[in-house]
């Protein structure tokens, strides 16, 4: 529930790498800036969640030069832009979902997503295009949980039975563990 003119919860300037892993972020906005939760030049984050973040540009994450999103989840972000922008440099994602956004799930200024396989929008605009990747994915056919106490140190977006990301992960595990400490898999393929 941070506040700021840009990088609601984050903000690092110049040529920063902002490394993130295990956490959560939750009702963060700017004031018009950039960056709902983060905004940075490089960006990287692994096995986290961001839930209702707000910015005009980047709900979740605003990056100016890079960006890579590993085994998270981005559930109802707002942007006038997207759930998450780039500026500059080559996006990577792996095993994430980007759920329900306003103004799209990726703003990507003109780079293409390296797709490493697992992940869920519910639009095009990340143009996911690995075979184990899906766009345009309902949100309801997701069956996300709402943010809540999964155990672990951070509240988490559970799967529900049947959704359609259980066992659908790509090259995992690493990370050997989920953003709860839970070793991976738990089941035949990491969710």
């Amino acid at each position: 529930h941070n506040r700021a003119g840009a990088g609601g919860a984050i903000a690092a300037g110049g040529p920063a790498t902002v490394t993130v892993v295990a956490s959560t972020f939750v009702d963060n906005a700017t004031a018009g800036g950039d960056g709902g939760a983060i905004d940075g030049s490089v960006v990287s984050v692994t096995n986290s969640t961001f839930v209702a973040n707000q910015a005009a540009h980047g709900g979740a994450i605003h990056a100016l030069a890079g960006l890579t999103v590993v085994n998270s989840t981005f559930v109802t972000n707002v942007g006038t832009g997207a759930s998450f922008e780039l500026a500059g440099g080559s996006p990577i994602v792996r095993n994430s979902i980007l759920a329900g956004g306003s103004g799209g799930e990726c703003d990507l200024v003109g780079s293409v997503i390296t797709d490493q396989g697992g992940n869920f929008g519910t639009d095009g605009s990340c143009g996911f295009n690995a075979t184990s990747s899906r766009n345009g994915v309902p949100v309801a056919d997701l069956a996300l949980a709402p943010l809540a106490d999964n155990s672990g140190p951070t509240q988490t977006v559970a799967l529900l039975p049947g959704s359609l990301a259980i066992n659908a992960a790509a090259a995992c595990p690493p990370p050997a563990t989920d953003q709860r400490g839970v070793p991976r898999p738990q089941g035949a393929v990491c969710d």
